[in-house]
């Protein structure tokens, strides 16, 4: 047989296509914002303590994006076996502990990916397209590095300046950065907490909103904002300065954790968000007016606490239920107590009815002029008004939890004699599903789940005057469609909207009135007699 290829035939090289390195944009999450990070960290790496930046448009389909820095800059060996060889590169971060780099790949995002870029770096300038390109003397000698690139107008000017300065605010440095000849600042961390791990220093403080966010940083650098879902009620939100090797801990394009850091920062964020949420427990306050027998054994089992039902005695006619707490938290929880059981007329309160108090204060301080204290707690809940809100509360919830879809989302079942309705969807004994009110200067309703139970409070300061049964229904309604679903994306208000149109088949404002005022009129007779 004979062959058509020569020996020589067999000797080739690697071809890389022209869109090649285009393709690589799609890899970060936010190119623009990681070709400033980059170039900053190259500059930062070359021992520069000045960096200028200059965004322009050339003309209607081209912007012109420039770094100049004061660094160390590169020789003609170093730009040939490292910034223009692929995978090529000359720091050695374990050597020197300020370099970030190391991949050898930031290079397709900074140079080949555009279409067009110069480099002037010591006596050497380098012009180039995708992987052509050509050294030749320069005509001035420059110490640092000026790089430039040519790209398509796919983006604003505004749209790359904003991402720089975001990168620079959150930028923890001495370095001078400017943008088209303006000096940019950076932001100062300030958070409430400080936590040193594994990773690295992790600093926060807490929001509204219930996911987490954080800057994970490298030598201080902004790498990308790292995001995790949470289902507290609070957030966080702040920064994690890795320590470290970058090429031990972030992807190859360093635009996120590689699997193993990733799972371990997201397992010290739960850790760390339950850890936030018992510590927030330990001031918290939770009772039950007049909690019925058939919860007498169950509570006392589940729980190990003692309930003390209506027939027990009149001075104590609450369940108290503590979270573990120090001496010092026991002895002022023990104190509010001591308060609560002052409360006039606890027994004209629904069976089984609750009372959550987020962050008690005994007293209120001279700069907290929105803290809800106990005197103020056991003035409102002795008002008429309150226990007539109470009922009210109680049966709203009641039926909105007799809708069909929750119903049958929620496998509701119905006690008469005790009055009380619980869930199997959760465990096989159940979950009971109780009313109640909530005091919390932040909310207007709340849903409050545990292992055993369900409670739907109402916040009563939001409801002393002027309220009628729809705004009742309308809390009722969102807290209950959170059994179904914990945030407030598009499933939850599905759920919600749901629910209020099996209510709208069901409801009668008059007679759901009428049942309030024909109850509350029966204890206070009871409580008379």
């Amino acid at each position: 047989m004979t062959h058509s290829m020569k020996k020589e035939d067999y000797s080739e090289q690697i071809k890389i296509p022209s869109d090649f390195f285009a393709k690589t944009l799609k890899e970060y999450q936010d190119w623009r914002f990681a070709w400033f990070r980059e170039t900053i960290q190259n500059s930062a790496d070359a021992g520069a303590t000045q960096i200028d930046f200059q965004v322009e448009s050339i003309n209607e389909e081209q912007i012109k994006l420039s770094v100049t820095d004061n660094g160390c800059g590169m020789d003609i060996t170093t730009l040939r076996k490292g910034l223009l060889t692929l995978g090529g590169s000359i720091k050695d971060s374990v050597a020197n502990e300020q370099t970030i780099g190391g991949y050898g790949y930031a290079k397709h995002i900074i140079l080949f990916a555009h279409q067009q870029y110069q480099i002037h770096s010591q006596d050497c300038l380098v012009s180039g397209e995708g992987s052509q390109y050509a050294i030749e003397p320069a005509d001035e000698y420059l110490q640092g590095t000026h790089i430039s690139v040519i790209l398509n107008k796919d983006s604003s000017v505004a749209a790359f300046t904003r991402k720089c300065r975001k990168l620079v605010k959150h930028y923890q440095t001495t370095i001078k950065i400017t943008l088209n000849g303006e000096e940019l600042q950076s932001q100062q961390d300030d958070y409430d907490y400080q936590v040193e791990t594994n990773l690295g220093l992790l600093q926060f403080s807490e929001e509204e909103e219930s996911d987490v966010t954080l800057w994970i940083r490298m030598r201080g650098l902004p790498m990308f904002n790292y995001y995790l879902y949470s289902s507290g009620q609070r957030g966080l939100f702040g920064t994690l300065d890795l320590k470290g090797e970058p090429t031990e801990l972030l992807t190859a394009n360093r635009d996120g954790l590689n699997f193993k850091s990733s799972g371990e920062l997201n397992n010290l964020l739960y850790e760390l968000i339950n850890q936030r949420q018992r510590f927030k427990q330990r001031n918290q306050l939770n009772l039950v007016f007049n909690p019925s027998n058939r919860s007498l054994a169950q509570s006392t089992q589940l729980d190990g606490q003692e309930s003390i039902s209506k027939e027990a005695a009149q001075s104590s006619v609450f369940q108290v239920i503590f979270s573990e707490e120090e001496q010092a938290l026991q002895h002022r929880m023990m104190r509010a107590m001591e308060q609560m059981q002052k409360l006039q007329l606890i027994t004209t309160y629904p069976d089984n009815f609750h009372l959550h108090i987020a962050d008690i204060q005994l007293r209120r301080e001279q700069s907290q002029k929105q803290q809800i204290t106990l005197p103020q707690i056991k003035y409102t809940l002795n008002l008429h008004r309150s226990r007539k809100l109470a009922w009210c509360w109680l049966y709203a919830v009641q039926w909105v939890l007799e809708t069909d879809y929750l119903q049958s989302r929620l496998m509701i079942q119905y006690d008469e004699e005790s009055d009380r309705y619980s869930s199997l969807c959760f465990s096989g004994s159940g979950k009971t599903i109780d009313a109640g009110f909530v005091f919390d200067a932040e909310v207007e309703g709340l849903n409050l789940r545990s292992d055993q139970e369900i409670k739907i409070l109402l916040n009563p300061n939001y409801f002393q005057s002027d309220w009628l049964i729809g705004d009742l229904f309308d809390v009722a309604i969102h807290e209950c469609a959170h059994c179904v679903e914990s945030g407030h994306g598009e499933l939850f208000n599905l759920a919600e909207a749901q629910i209020r149109k099996d209510l709208r088949r069901m409801i009668n404002e008059r007679q759901i009135l009428q049942e309030a005022k024909d109850a509350l009129q029966e204890v206070l007779s009871a409580a008379q007699e």
